[in-house]
């Protein structure tokens, strides 16, 4: 993964809920538009407790509905991360 995470991600880093995390930390949740007018629900683990760096993507469509995101979606993940 990146080192640090790019301005653009750690905007959108969700600092409450579950997974509270503060910006720098290798590791949280994120909601990051994409240019396909989709939220892409992002969860990242460093790695550190279990030695295997992890993203998982979620895309949200509109009304709270989600789907398993597309490819473009995840390769537009991969350039952030």
């Amino acid at each position: 993964m990146r080192e640090p995470f790019p301005a653009a991600v750690e905007k959108t880093r969700r600092r409450g809920g579950p997974l509270p995390t503060q910006p720098g930390d290798r590791r949280g949740a994120f909601r990051i538009p994409t240019p396909w007018k989709v939220i892409l629900q992002v969860l990242v683990d460093d790695g550190e407790a279990s030695r295997w760096e992890h993203v998982s993507v979620l895309a949200m469509k509109a009304k709270g509905t989600s789907r398993i995101p597309t490819w473009d979606e995840m390769q537009f993940v991969k350039r952030l991360f």
